[in-house]
């Protein structure tokens, strides 16, 4: 029977492979606790040493499954150890794949979740005595290189959040001026939930 997590890692590097500025490094059979490796970002497809913008956690899981139905859901929900959640809390979050792996059809579907520090921190504060994982949405990977670059930059941008430094009720009334980032774009004509991805 195949290896699913070397399937799942396998299929993540080839979709991030099709990417001109990004360059994933994701070790097969990764025995470190929290992640599997890293995707770096660089300003240009040139990819020189210069170009680096910096790197993103991610963690890769896959599961086997034999129903075509589950490689069209729109959204899938995997429990995610707590400890986890804390590691990337505290090192900046990063990405989270979910490959589901058709082994009939040999067929896969990635899923993701961005794991920013605020976001992890909202999601933890919602954990109850005991509780060891804890369920997440993970939404549909893009295949399209310029999403994807967009979906990676955004996790990395939002790494810079600091926890430590707290978010008030009050900051929209104190600041002068914010700044938006968003993976998928920002549609000013309709309403959005921050932190949605």
């Amino acid at each position: 029977m195949p290896e699913i997590e070397d399937l799942a890692v396998s299929r993540v590097r080839e979709v991030i492979g099709y990417c001109d500025r990004l360059k994933a490094e994701i070790s097969v059979n990764d025995k470190t606790p929290v992640i599997d490796g890293s995707v770096l970002i660089y300003k240009d497809a040139s990819r020189r040493k210069g170009a680096l913008i910096g790197p993103v956690a991610v963690q890769v899981k896959g599961s086997a499954t034999t129903s075509k139905k589950s490689l069209k859901n729109t959204s899938v929900t995997r429990p995610v150890e707590l400890a986890d959640l804390h590691y990337f809390r505290n090192n900046g979050g990063g990405i989270y794949f979910y490959v589901l792996v058709d082994l009939k059809a040999r067929k896969t579907r990635i899923y993701s979740a961005t794991l920013n520090p605020f976001k992890i921190e909202r999601l933890l504060q919602q954990v109850k005595q005991g509780q060891q994982t804890m369920s997440l949405p993970f939404l549909p990977f893009p295949d399209d290189p310029q999403q994807i670059e967009r979906r990676l930059e955004f996790a990395w941008r939002a790494g810079k959040q600091d926890v430590g430094l707290g978010s008030s009720p009050n900051v929209f009334g104190e600041s002068t001026a914010f700044t938006l980032y968003s993976a998928e774009g920002i549609d000013l004509s309709r309403p959005a939930t921050p932190g949605a991805i």
